[in-house]
């Protein structure tokens, strides 16, 4: 996947955990069924600074602490072209991105690398 010129890490709340759902104007764009994980993927953009981000939400229902979340800057344009089969592979190629749930048992560090699925 092509690397596109991201805003910089800024100081806006959208950048420190723990995150608030309500920062956020937030939509679904699709379930990634590869894998068979079924992960959701949404559009979220800051309602204070407008940054938007790529945010991939996992967990096994049959399992307690398994739930996840890895969220990453994006520009505008790719938010409304990029596919959810296609957000695993973008958010890991990322300079870095935020990553938490109870899988990790923390509301959010700051990462980089393979996403832990």
């Amino acid at each position: 996947m092509t690397s596109f010129p991201l805003p910089a890490h800024n100081d806006c709340k959208c950048s420190t955990p723990p995150f608030s759902a309500a920062d956020y104007t937030t939509h679904l764009i699709g379930i990634d069924k590869t894998l068979s994980l079924f992960g959701e993927v949404y559009i979220k953009q800051c309602k204070f600074c407008n940054t938007y981000w790529i945010e991939y939400f996992y967990e096994n229902e049959a399992f307690s602490e398994s739930g996840r979340w890895y969220k990453g800057q994006i520009t505008e344009a790719l938010s409304k072209t990029i596919l959810p089969e296609q957000t695993v592979d973008y958010l890991q190629q990322l300079d870095g991105y935020f990553y938490g749930g109870s899988f990790f048992r923390h509301s959010g560090v700051w990462g980089k690398g393979k996403l832990h699925l």
